[in-house]
């Protein structure tokens, strides 16, 4: 009888090493009677593994595959020969023992979502309203004092936080269904990386985008409460006034979700080994804060002119072909020419978006990871 991978004959090794006890995989059919015809033909074929079903009548498996099963080798590879072993092999996921289920916590989602709204929040408050007013200064005029930059902080925030938690708990939602999809549709590594971020933001956007038009009115305003932002808005445009400056939010939002997240993955990665790695919980969560803080630096020069566009769309009511239009005009017209002036008019509140971003990246993947961190607490208790 031959072998094959290095793999012993399972007949010869039967006799003489200890029958195993039935082997858990995970698919539910390892041994298949289409497998079972090739085995007439006495050559090798693979099987398919995963982990978690039950394999019965399998006491001709020796050791060695054994120890290969449990490695987690997706395929693994037996000779199949004219064995009533192998013959006799047939999974049955009814029959199988139950294994523990690995099915996440129902309110793991939505309180990671919450989590991300409010650690966002709470990190960009002190950057939000200087940003908004440096982006919208007029040629000419003077700038805003820094005392200015506190404009409504309550009240400002607290809006946002309704919008940016209601937001993310519809992130997380769609980021996990995308997640599942996207390993179904797809084995591009990049495409499993990028997508569930990407439709996250897009659902997001449509949630909190009413909430950060009241917001930005009441930053630039100090005299002016939220029934009142929420009146002039709807007075100037009606229930679409709410969703002013959604296409470059939108756009902002995608872009700096596809850098984000798979980023803070990779360096997390590499700083810590990920989430399955063996350090402490302190040092899993400070990596992937500083994760966030790398990541959310090289994602602010991609997404600040959309931002920056989008500020002065909304504090205008125009469109956003009119606001970037504005944008040019302003750039074009400064002394130093057409390209630099459009460039820094482009740009303009990129030192406070600099300082805002890579916190409000780092406190999102860091608040994130804390509520999985402690509902893996949980599990481990509950066991």
């Amino acid at each position: 009888m031959s072998s094959v991978s290095g793999l012993p004959n399972s007949t010869s090794q039967a006799s003489t090493e200890r029958p195993l006890p039935a082997a858990s995989t995970a698919s539910g059919k390892l041994f298949t009677f289409p497998y079972l015809e090739a085995a007439k033909s006495g050559k090798p074929s693979f099987i398919p593994f995963s982990t978690n079903s039950t394999v019965k009548g399998c006491q001709g498996i020796t050791r060695e595959t054994v120890e290969m099963m449990a490695s987690g080798k997706r395929t693994l590879p037996l000779p199949f020969i004219e064995n009533p072993v192998f013959k006799s092999a047939v999974v049955s996921s009814e029959e199988s023992e139950e294994a523990p289920s690995q099915s996440e916590h129902p309110l793991k989602t939505p309180v990671q979502g919450i989590a991300k709204g409010g650690a966002s929040t709470v990190a960009a408050a002190p950057f939000n309203a200087r940003l908004a007013q440096v982006a919208i200064l007029e040629p000419g005029k003077d700038k805003p004092r820094m005392g200015a930059a506190f404009n409504n902080i309550g009240s400002a925030s607290a809006v946002a936080m309704v919008g940016r938690m209601a937001g993310g708990v519809i992130f997380m939602s769609a980021y996990s269904a995308t997640s599942e999809l996207a390993k179904e549709m797809t084995d591009s590594p990049v495409a499993q990386a990028v997508l569930p971020p990407v439709v996250g933001a897009i659902t997001e956007t449509s949630v909190k985008t009413p909430a950060e038009n009241i917001t930005l009115r009441l930053q630039l305003d100090s005299r002016k409460t939220t029934p009142q932002c929420a009146k002039e808005i709807f007075a100037a445009k009606g229930v679409r006034g709410f969703y002013q400056g959604n296409v470059p939010q939108l756009s902002a939002a995608m872009l700096g979700s596809a850098i984000i997240f798979p980023g803070s993955k990779i360096v997390n990665a590499y700083l810590t080994g990920g989430e399955n790695s063996d350090a402490p919980g302190a040092i899993k969560l400070a990596s992937n804060f500083f994760s966030g803080v790398v990541v959310g630096t090289i994602a602010t020069p991609v997404t600040h002119p959309i931002y920056r566009t989008m500020i002065v769309q909304r504090n205008d009511m125009s469109s956003f072909t009119e606001a970037a239009k504005k944008i040019i005009q302003q750039g074009a017209g400064k002394p130093e020419g057409a390209f630099r002036g459009v460039l820094s008019e482009a740009y303009k509140g990129f030192v406070v978006a600099l300082c805002r971003k890579p916190i409000v990246a780092g406190a999102t993947i860091g608040g994130i990871e804390a509520v999985r961190l402690a509902f893996e607490k949980m599990d481990q208790r509950a066991e």
